[in-house]
């Protein structure tokens, strides 16, 4: 966690002197959960957690090229970590095209519903294609790349390496690459992704893993 913090204040201090004139954003999230799940094999349990966000951000554009970074600590109500830093990143392009370096959670291929409790039965773990989508552990890193072709089309290359510790059962991940592309309209969008990740286990052995998404957004209003 240290650690963490400590990088995050290295990118943020780096990132944000280079943008002395550019104008800092802050902002705050609040989230309370309070669940209670009542299963065949047990009785009815009930759980409470949330967290409080805090992020600062800051963007510099000249014409139609530019540079952002942004930064967040999330301070969490349970858990082995009560402090976790979010974002962490570093952000440059134009109009067309960006690189995206840091700590940051890349596009959703498989989205859930806000505020929606998903239990699996029986513990089982269900394929949700984020296992290159972000937020590496302490000694990971990310780069994405993201090209708008049109207002309909974009287009998005995440990467991940060093240690990405989603599940915490990894020691190292040699590589992982996620490709993706969306294509919108008035109301609907269409997004495809595959996703490749190879990492070594803690116990011994290692993790070969490849998957495809497909999802799609539907606005009723």
């Amino acid at each position: 966690m240290n650690k963490s913090i400590l990088l995050t204040g290295a990118i943020l201090g780096c990132t944000l002197s280079g943008l002395a004139q550019a104008q800092l954003a802050f902002d705050a999230n609040l989230e309370l959960d309070t669940d209670a799940v009542d299963t065949a094999t047990s009785s009815t349990t009930y759980d409470q957690n949330g967290f409080v966000e805090l992020n600062v951000a800051s963007k510099r554009e000249n014409g139609e090229y530019f540079v952002a970074a942004k930064g967040g600590v999330r301070l969490t109500t349970d858990g082995d970590k009560n402090v976790v830093v979010r974002d962490a990143y570093i952000q440059l392009g134009n109009n067309t095209w960006d690189a995206q370096i840091g700590r940051f959670e890349a596009i959703n291929l498989f989205p859930l519903g806000k505020d929606t409790l998903v239990s699996h039965a029986g513990g089982v773990s269900v394929y949700e294609a984020n296992k290159v989508r972000g937020f590496a552990g302490d000694d990971g890193g990310q780069i994405a790349l993201h090209f708008k072709a049109s207002d309909s089309l974009k287009f998005e290359l995440d990467t991940i390496y060093g240690d990405d510790d989603t599940a915490g059962d990894n020691g190292t991940a040699i590589s992982g690459y996620r490709p993706s592309v969306t294509w919108s309209t008035d109301g609907f969008s269409l997004t495809a992704g595959f996703e490749s990740v190879k990492y070594d286990l803690t116990a011994g052995g290692n993790v070969d893993q490849t998957g495809y998404a497909l999802t799609a957004n539907f606005d009723l209003s």
